[in-house]
């Protein structure tokens, strides 16, 4: 679960992610050998992230921020850049 779903940042600004991970099946444990959240921006040129979850605005446009659960789940960002 995320917070936002969207950001719209300035040029050289950061963002900050807050993920939430929600099991859907409270027997079953997320995989704890692998990072509980990662991240991957679709356009670098436009917005990178880091592994702690901060975007940050590096050109004009717009790219999405993807964000992986350790349960298998995908979630997706939509990073404006004015």
């Amino acid at each position: 679960k995320l917070d936002k779903n969207t950001f719209v940042l300035a040029k050289n600004k950061t963002a900050q992610i807050k993920p939430t991970l929600v099991l859907l099946n409270e027997s079953k444990n997320p995989l704890y050998h692998a990072p509980k959240f990662r991240y991957y921006s679709s356009n670098s040129a436009v917005a990178t992230v880091n592994s702690k979850g901060i975007i940050k605005a590096v050109d004009k446009g717009t790219a999405f921020v993807y964000v992986y659960s350790n349960n298998g789940f995908a979630k997706t960002i939509k990073v404006t850049v004015k």
